[in-house]
């Protein structure tokens, strides 16, 4: 079967790297001048740099797995993360119980209130029932209004801008349970490419050039 598809973006690459192990002759189509999209490369001064910020999850087993059967699995590097929050011109460790305790902005009792309501969110199984709840008002209710105004509006005003008080809770649930599953001793850890993501493209175009695939840049 001939088939034809828009973008080479990972999906993009990663559906055609697929389609062409099962024997059909696909044909990619990009605007741009080099594949990747977002979770590309560029090189800078010999080195190769991510044009935006990316990194695996322990939970990304397919990603992990695509990188196996690539041949990259030894450029897979687990590192513990840190988080920090500024705020009232000031840098905070932040993201563990005992940076919670040093978080100055949050008086005593929002900071119990904030850690029980992460706690609870850890405890959800189903999102479904958080599909119709805004995140704003979970968050209120839970965490209290303090938090939401000290932690959490500014990072969804961030990421989503005006539509901040739309957003899903169960969008939201979805990034701290995610993170949740990826550690190590206790500890969060992320995986980078060791040479950036362009290595994952690279042998993606080596492999689909080789077979029956052809790209259009």
């Amino acid at each position: 079967m001939r088939i034809g598809i828009i973008g080479c973006g990972m999906t993009g690459l990663t559906a055609a790297y697929e389609l062409s192990k099962k024997g059909h002759e696909v044909e990619l189509f990009e605007e741009s001048e080099a594949v990747g999209g977002i979770a590309g490369a560029l090189q800078l001064n010999g080195f190769f740099l991510e044009k935006y910020y990316h990194h695996f999850f322990k939970s990304d087993k397919h990603i992990i797995s695509l990188l196996e059967e690539l041949g990259l699995e030894k450029e897979l590097q687990w590192l513990e993360s840190r988080m920090g929050y500024y705020a009232g011109n000031r840098a905070y460790e932040f993201g563990t119980p005992q940076s919670l305790l040093k978080f100055k902005p949050l008086p005593i009792p929002d900071k119990f209130r904030f850690g029980v309501s992460v706690l609870r969110l850890m405890g959800i199984t189903d999102w479904h029932s958080l599909e119709n709840v805004t995140a704003k008002d979970w968050l209120i209710r839970n965490a209290g209004s303090k938090a939401f105004e000290k932690v959490w509006k500014p990072l969804l005003v961030t990421k989503f801008g005006e539509q901040y008080d739309k957003i899903s809770m169960a969008w939201m649930w979805g990034k701290i349970k995610l993170r949740g599953t990826s550690k190590e001793k206790g500890k969060e850890v992320l995986g980078y490419i060791s040479g950036s993501t362009g290595l994952i493209f690279d042998r993606l175009t080596e492999k689909l050039e080789r077979g029956r695939a052809k790209i259009n840049l």
